[in-house]
């Protein structure tokens, strides 16, 4: 079995858009390669790290060594964010209609119908950076581990993400891309 070149650059995105997404074909589109691609690099990943990561249910899960997998989800986090906005991850909630994405933001991931809980829980486990999602799908609040940030005057629409995160340079850039772009729609 050939080995993967960089797990960073191959694997993860590719388990991350899947987990986001729920669909090897929206995987494919956001990689920007085939459909027969994603699954055999998310077979072989999960293959050489031990992962047993299938669908089940309608969702794309790691069963096993989960820890192993935290670890590479970190520093693949650590490293797009120290390589700048153009580089994170973010997922736009369906029910949004994004002015179209410029330069240097990378298209957001396309989310399945996940109910809020899992948006949450993708940024905890450092699958995403950040989730734009509706201000009414925030009317319980967020948890402290989570930070808010309007990205319109009205505030019907926030970005998500990880406290602990919110005022590093590459985040704050692509929420300010971000709310550049929804200040002209």
């Amino acid at each position: 079995m050939a080995a993967m070149r960089d797990i960073f650059l191959e694997g993860l995105p590719i388990l991350d858009a899947l987990e986001v997404s729920g669909s090897t074909a929206a995987a494919a589109q956001w990689m920007n390669c085939d459909q027969s691609s994603i699954s055999r690099s998310y077979r072989r990943v999960s293959q050489q790290l031990d992962l047993a990561f299938n669908k089940d249910d309608g969702s794309y899960q790691a069963s096993n060594n989960l820890q192993v997998l935290a670890s590479l989800r970190q520093a693949s986090q650590l490293r797009r964010l120290t390589r700048g906005a153009g580089h994170l991850q973010w997922m736009c909630h369906r029910d949004l209609k994004l002015p179209q994405v410029v330069a240097p933001l990378r298209s957001p991931l396309s989310c399945s119908e996940r109910p809020r809980p899992r948006c949450l829980d993708l940024l905890r486990r450092r699958v995403l950076d950040v989730a734009v999602v509706p201000a009414s799908a925030l009317a319980q609040g967020v948890e402290p581990a989570i930070t808010r940030v309007n990205l319109t005057a009205d505030a019907d629409i926030a970005a998500l993400a990880l406290a602990e995160l919110r005022h590093h340079p590459s985040l704050e850039e692509l929420l300010a891309l971000l709310h550049q772009q929804l200040s002209q729609r």
